[in-house]
């Protein structure tokens, strides 16, 4: 319990110490689980997958947590991990074998999602987009899966024809989830390319001062210039080269607003932030 509030409070020193505390046997499950889902929020992957996999060969569930909670985290740090090619296999695999499952239709929902991420991440957004209608069929009143569903469709190449829909579905996941940092920064986005900056920015701004991230930068920052605000829009596009996120984005913002980019940057972790 120490290790999950240290943990919700983003106190990520404090909750390796009380989760390396735990030594009952019978809490090895949930202490597995714990320290993935730890390093998944740091942004560390690779060290979440080695200990969701650890979690697995496991003979007993946890007090805490069970089989779910550790496929979600196991999915999140696969998606996010530097290597989508290798994660897109294994998530193929995984679409397969739950296929074959009819009881498991959370856990494919789960797969959709991470999936989508991955296809995304490729450039493959009508395979994103697939993906991401099917775990909406799944999961109708999801927030996150209409904002994700929304976001891809709005900054597809060629994504125009599909603006009212997305702009829709953004719009009713901020409605389910105001308080979301992905969610205001869809929001404010669609706004922007809708044509009113004004109305995009107090979305930006939350996005950003919620989850400081490179992608949100640049939108941030291109809102700002747009306003008329270049000096804090150079800003922030610097301090979002110390972020974790979409970097190749943010610095093609910023070459297409003639602004240089440093050489590399120190990088924050931050927990990825999930559209």
């Amino acid at each position: 319990i120490g290790a999950m509030r240290y943990a919700d409070v983003k106190n990520y020193a404090d909750a390796k110490k009380w989760v390396n505390k735990i030594s009952a046997p019978e809490y090895a499950f949930d202490k597995a689980v714990l320290k993935a889902s730890i390093a998944a929020e740091e942004g560390n992957m690779a060290a979440a997958l080695t200990e969701a996999r650890r979690a697995e060969k496991l003979p007993e569930q946890g007090r805490f947590f069970g089989a779910a909670e550790l496929q979600r985290v196991y999915l999140f740090a696969l998606a996010q991990s530097d290597k989508p090619q290798t994660a897109l296999v294994e998530l193929n695999q995984m679409m397969a074998k739950a296929a074959r499952q009819p009881e498991a239709a959370e856990r494919l929902s789960d797969v959709l999602y991470q999936r989508a991420m991955v296809y995304e991440k490729l450039g493959q957004h009508e395979k994103a987009i697939a993906d991401l209608r099917r775990y909406n069929d799944l999961n109708p009143n999801s927030a996150s899966g209409m904002n994700a569903l929304g976001y891809t469709l709005l900054i597809m190449p060629n994504g125009k024809q599909y603006f009212d829909e997305a702009f829709k579905l953004i719009q009713t996941a901020y409605h389910l989830e105001p308080e979301s940092a992905a969610i205001n920064d869809s929001l404010g986005w669609a706004y922007y390319l809708k044509g009113d900056a004004q109305a995009a920015l107090p979305y930006l701004e939350y996005a950003y001062r919620e989850h400081p991230d490179a992608e949100v930068a640049s939108h941030l920052g291109e809102v700002l210039w747009q306003l008329g605000q270049q000096e804090q829009a150079k800003q922030i596009w610097q301090d979002g080269l110390q972020q974790e996120g979409d970097q190749a984005l943010l610095k093609a913002t910023m070459k297409r607003f003639g602004v240089a980019v440093p050489n590399a940057q120190p990088v924050r972790k931050a927990k990825p932030k999930a559209k």
